[in-house]
This record gives structure tokens, C-alpha cells and sequence, in this order.
């Protein structure tokens, strides 16, 4: 099985060499480096919260161990995650050039001509500058998943409990539904006798002038 853990550290490790591979700001004005440091800030901040890197009880592969819906989400975004960071650390260290450098495949004439006034409306988009925005978008989605995970309404019920069954040999009747309704006689009778004792304590800080007016029998 897959460790979030395990995914969580490699992207670590790989925001660690983009930020060292940002090195000149006029180079790559569409990834700034403080803006990188930022959005790594926050996944230390996400993975703090959420114990990613903890092996224990309050890690978060041990939470997430019966929630495979979730658990998976969060896999699927560490692996997007990983693959942006790497891909943009290529880029930056100058092991490979970014794709709106490549050349761009052959148009025909009449293409040409139709699309010359697009491209001069449409601000030209750079890889680096597109992977920015994904990692700020990829961010805001771990954060999403931390809030639901955070929150008990998500986490898995166990249904054990609730089917234990004790039944008794010679009736053949759950003893847990009996005591239900003794406990259900024990609360009604509870309730009864604390209305009766909240309306006499209040019925005697009534004069007794408004206790001939109101009778016995309304308290």
C-alpha cells in the first residue's frame, strides 16, 4: 500500500530543489522564488497539521486506513504534486528547456494569417508560469481535504458496536432491548421529577397574594 508519508517527503525533497534551482528572479519571472517558498510553507503547514510525517497512532496513513476514498484523493494530489514540482526543477536548472521554446509545428498560410490576430490578444503562456498555478491550485485542494478529514462527520462508523446482540438463552430476547426501555422509563420519570422540583422552587419566590391568584394547580 501506497504511503502518504513516503509521497509527502518526496515532494518535500522536490520543492527543496526547485526553490535552490530559482536562483536568478529575472530568468524566471513567471515562478518567483518567494511565491515557490510561499506555497512550500504551506505544505509544511498542511503536512504539520495533519501528522503526514508522523508514524504512530496520529499519523495520517493511520487515520486514513479505513477511508480508501480519501485516502486516495490525497495520493493522487501528492503524485500531481511531485510530477509539477520535478518538471519544474528541470526547467529551472536548465536540464531541459521550457515547451514554449520548442518549435512549434508547421501551419499552413491560411492558418496563419487567421490566427495572427489571436496571438497578438493572447498573452503568450509559459510552462513554469502555468505550474505555478497549479501548485497553488493543488495546495488548495490538499487544504479542502484536511478540513473533511478534520471533521468527525467523515470519519468512519463502526458498525460492530451497534449489531452486538446479546440474546438470552431461554426467552430467546435481546436483553439490550429491554434495558432500552428501562432506560427510556428511567429518563421520562427523570424529567417529570426535575419539573417538578424547578416548579417549586420558583413557586416560592411567588408572593402569596399571586399564589391565591394563580391557585395550586398551576404549578
Amino acid at each position: 500500500m501506497a504511503s502518504i508519508s513516503a509521497a509527502a517527503s518526496r515532494c518535500l525533497l522536490n520543492f527543496s530543489l526547485l526553490v535552490a534551482a530559482l536562483q536568478d528572479p529575472e530568468r524566471w519571472p513567471m515562478m518567483p522564488r518567494d511565491k515557490v517558498e510561499r506555497e512550500y510553507d504551506r505544505f509544511k503547514i498542511w503536512c504539520g497539521n495533519l501528522g503526514v510525517r508522523q508514524h504512530d497512532s496520529s499519523s495520517l496513513d493511520y487515520r486514513l486506513r479505513d477511508s480508501a476514498v480519501v485516502r486516495t484523493n490525497v495520493l493522487k494530489l501528492l503524485g500531481k504534486l511531485q510530477k509539477i514540482l520535478t518538471m519544474s526543477s528541470e526547467v529551472a536548472s536548465g536540464a531541459r528547456p521550457p515547451f514554449e521554446s520548442l518549435p512549434k509545428p508547421e501551419q499552413s498560410e491560411s492558418s496563419e494569417e487567421g490566427s495572427d490576430e489571436e496571438d497578438l490578444d493572447d498573452e503568450p503562456q509559459t510552462e513554469l508560469g502555468l505550474n505555478m498555478t497549479s501548485i497553488s491550485e493543488i495546495l488548495s485542494d490538499l487544504y479542502a481535504i484536511s478540513f473533511k478529514i478534520r471533521n468527525s462527520s467523515s470519519r468512519p462508523v463502526h458498525l460492530k458496536p451497534l449489531l452486538y446482540k446479546e440474546v438470552d438463552e431461554e426467552s430467546g430476547v435481546d436483553k439490550f432491548t429491554t434495558y432500552a426501555e428501562f432506560d427510556k422509563r428511567y429518563v421520562e420519570a427523570s424529567i417529570i421529577n426535575l419539573r417538578k422540583e424547578v416548579a417549586q422552587k420558583y413557586s416560592c419566590k411567588i408572593s402569596p397574594e399571586a399564589n391565591e391568584i394563580l391557585g395550586e394547580d398551576a404549578f
